[in-house]
């Protein structure tokens, strides 16, 4: 067993070599940018040891499954089980060495005097190190099994594409979800890949056991339970794609169709992409509005959707603008330091600090100076606690840098509270706000006719706060009453909000101007939306029918055919879809189940039962045999003279009945 380890360490060192460059380079990369910037280490952290132990988990099985070195295994005395333990521990081996180089770099590099920032943060960056091994580990256990269950190398190089990025999904998906919750990111992170690598690890071990003859398919239950599992990863980046296919067909549609604009007195409809280019004409209502946009977090000029994120490991800020107002200067030791204020995303609290002010900028800073206290410290870190002792909800939202200067407001739309940073002398503390004339905030505004703005537009609902008894706007003087527009203006009115074939109706307060239209959907583009949805699972499709559509939709939720209970004939062709693909394997016997096809109707479309078949282990057709030739027997004096002297022996073939050769 240690001359198999040996001989694949000797085998792998070259694509081990390969992958350490890039996994080095990107870890010290990401390392440094965390240092310096103010997200932490996530997917460009933990993507390439992943990739790393995908490639070596796969490679320490496929390179010895064929030839001559098959055999030698096999005459070796080792078992099937200690093969393949040899192989994994040997691509471990190599990984824990890549781990270890690198953390090696960092902390060699964390030793120079000009890098204090990544010395400051270096043990939030040395504990990524073993979440740097576990996701390497990760990708281990997925390699190991689709190799393991993929025999044909072309098939084996697809089925690592899709099921490496599926399970890299998987795991990104559960770490966001109780990252943070259940313990800390790294904790979690590492907990989900020891336990989930290594029931994958025991499962690609079973079916290495059973794998006696690379000519035959597996048998029995592994065969079932390994083929779904791989079947289960494989499948999901092909239902992704075909959900994308589908979303590109229905806005190429919606780019096609016309545009109802106000052009003079009257309404019509304006040809062109983009129908607020059109000269003299003024857009009311485009198809594309329709469509879900995708949100915009950290434009400058609007607002900040804060989300807890469990996918990110050592520090997760986000940089917050001090108010114009409470800004000032602190001098200590010839040295000038201003307050700055970030968000942490992990521990969901703002926090304050000071940072010292570049040696060009000292001199022409015109900031109020304020002389340091005896016991400042301008390194220290303070968490500033709401005044009310409670916590801030999910649904909070920062409101960045606007025009006309900086401000600083949080608003907490789960109490509906309105929050500000104040500075008593250079001690900060947060400060509730209230709306002016004691008014009540009710939320944001949703109204369509105030989305004048292009923050309101990429946030998808309107830019100023609702009042109870009107609307208000934050500026960096405070707030200021927003006068309402007035009744005249045009409402748009959505008699089918249809995605491919809307029908829309556009009326004055007056009655006149009126134009009602129902678009008619491009037939290339109609075509290629219904083949995306038939290639997606039938579930997909029955959940997106039940689910009621809105015009206003969230940003995150994806446009659908079916919605509201559109279109049933496409559901019925969907779903009979599902049952003919599932009768199918079926009676193929693929992965050796039959009535569970049956069971997995719904998540079986065209798509997954072409892929299910493509993976699906097939055995080799053996050559056809040869009829036997006639041999032709040459008869020698010894056979003439035995057969002769056996009782009933008639003369021996080829010989006269004298013994002479005829």
């Amino acid at each position: 067993m240690r001359q198999v380890i040996v001989k694949h360490l000797h085998d792998q060192a070259l694509l081990a070599l390969l992958l350490s460059a890039v996994t080095t380079t990107t870890s010290w990369t990401s390392s440094l940018a965390a240092s310096y910037g103010t997200s932490g280490l996530g997917a460009s952290q933990s993507a390439p040891w992943f990739l790393a132990g995908l490639l070596l988990g796969a490679d320490a099985l496929e390179r010895d499954r064929r030839g001559a070195m098959r055999q030698y295994l096999a005459h070796r005395g080792l078992s099937a089980r200690r093969q393949f333990a040899a192989r994994a521990g040997a691509a471990a081996l190599l990984l824990a060495v890549l781990v270890a180089f690198a953390t090696a770099l960092i902390a060699l590099r964390a030793l120079e005097p000009e890098l204090q920032a990544l010395r400051a943060a270096l043990p939030s960056h040395l504990a990524v190190v073993g979440v740097a091994a576990t996701s390497s580990l990760w990708g281990l256990a997925i390699g190991a099994l689709t190799a393991a269950f993929v025999r044909s190398r072309w098939r084996l190089a697809i089925a690592l594409i899709l099921a490496g990025l599926s399970a890299w999904e998987l795991a990104k998906t559960w770490q966001s979800a109780v990252g943070d919750v259940l313990a800390s990111n790294e904790w979690t992170w590492i907990g989900w890949n020891v336990a989930a690598s290594g029931c994958v690890l025991r499962l690609a071990a079973e079916v290495h056991g059973v794998d006696k003859d690379s000519s035959r398919p597996l048998r029995g239950r592994v065969r079932s339970i390994a083929g779904l599992a791989v079947l289960a990863l494989a499948s999901a980046p092909l239902r992704w794609r075909a959900q994308t296919l589908c979303d590109s067909a229905l806005r190429s549609n919606a780019r096609e169709q016309p545009a109802i604009a106000l052009a003079g007195r009257r309404l019509t409809l304006v040809e062109g992409e983009d129908a607020s280019q059109a000269g003299g004409a003024t857009p009311l209502f485009e198809p594309r509005e329709l469509l879900p946009r995708r949100p915009w977090l950290g434009y400058s000029g609007g607002y900040v959707q804060l989300a807890r994120t469990g996918f990110e490991f050592g520090p997760a800020q986000i940089q917050m603008e001090v108010p114009p107002q409470q800004r000032f200067a602190v001098e200590l030791d010839g040295a000038l330091f201003v307050p700055a204020l970030c968000f942490d995303l992990r521990a969901w609290q703002v926090r304050a600090s000071f940072a010292q002010v570049d040696e060009r900028w000292k001199e022409s800073s015109k900031l109020p100076r304020v002389v340091a206290t005896p016991d400042f410290d301008p390194h220290r870190l303070t968490t500033l606690e709401r005044t009310d002792g409670r916590s801030f909800s999910p649904q909070l939202e920062y409101l960045a840098r606007r025009e006309g200067g900086s401000s600083f407001l949080l608003t907490d739309s789960g109490d509906l509270t309105l929050w500000t940073v104040a500075y008593s002398g250079i001690e900060p503390h947060l400060t509730k706000l209230e709306l002016p004339d004691g008014d009540e905030w009710m939320g944001w505004d949703q109204s369509e006719e105030y989305f004048d703005d292009l923050d309101g537009l990429f946030a998808r609902r309107g830019p100023r706060l609702r009042g109870r008894n009107g609307l208000h706007e934050w500026t960096s003087s405070g707030f200021v009453r927003v006068a309402p527009k007035p009744a005249a203006g045009f409402t748009v009115r959505f008699l089918d909000d249809d995605v491919l074939a809307p029908h829309v109706e556009v009326v004055h307060p007056s009655g006149a101007p009126r134009l009602e239209h129902r678009y008619d959907a491009s037939p290339r583009w109609t075509a290629l939306a219904l083949l995306a949805t038939t290639l997606d699972a039938p579930a997909v499709t029955l959940a997106d029918f039940v689910r009621p559509a809105a015009a206003l939709a969230p940003p995150d939720e994806r446009p659908s055919l079916v919605a509201s209970g559109r279109r049933p004939w496409l559901l019925a062709l969907h779903v009979a879809l599902g049952l003919v693909c599932a009768h199918w394997l079926a009676r193929r016997q693929t992965f050796g189940l039959r009535r569970v096809w049956w069971a997995l109707a719904l998540l079986v479309g065209p798509a997954t039962a072409a892929l299910a078949v493509a993976l699906e282990p097939r055995p080799k057709l053996a050559s056809t045999p040869l009829p036997p030739r006639r041999l032709i027997l040459i008869a020698t004096g010894r056979t003439a003279r035995r057969r002769r002297t056996r009782p009933g022996a008639g003369p021996a073939p080829g010989l006269s009945p004298d013994g002479q050769t005829s």
